[in-house]
């Protein structure tokens, strides 16, 4: 396989906005945010301080171009920046068709 080849089914753009994320059944005092790096209509990319698992399950709220977005995704994948950062790619499980085509609209303006 080619490196070099994007495997990706979603278009995706490199964004700004904020990520509220909470491990689903933890209570409200455990909500923490995280910065967004980049979306599609399948998933994203965020900063966190935090150490999630690939696997796991999150709630997000996703704040983008005036926009607040809620799903649940799975963490893909998982790389430490520094000592103080991971980035994570999230697997969009679930969300509302508005939620998507907002998602998908936003995208395709790039």
């Amino acid at each position: 396989m080619f490196p070099w080849i994007d495997r990706r089914k979603h278009k995706r753009v490199q964004t700004e906005g904020e990520v509220r994320i909470r491990e689903p059944g933890a209570p409200e005092a455990e909500v923490h945010y995280g910065r967004l790096y980049d979306l599609s209509s399948g998933g994203l990319s965020f900063g966190d301080s935090l150490k999630h698992e690939v696997g796991a399950e999150l709630e997000l709220s996703i704040f983008f171009d005036q926009s607040n977005i809620v799903a649940r995704g799975r963490v893909a994948w998982g790389n430490k920046l520094r000592e103080d950062l991971y980035q994570y790619g999230v697997e969009f499980l679930h969300f509302d068709v508005m939620a998507r085509k907002k998602i998908s609209d936003y995208v395709e303006r790039f």
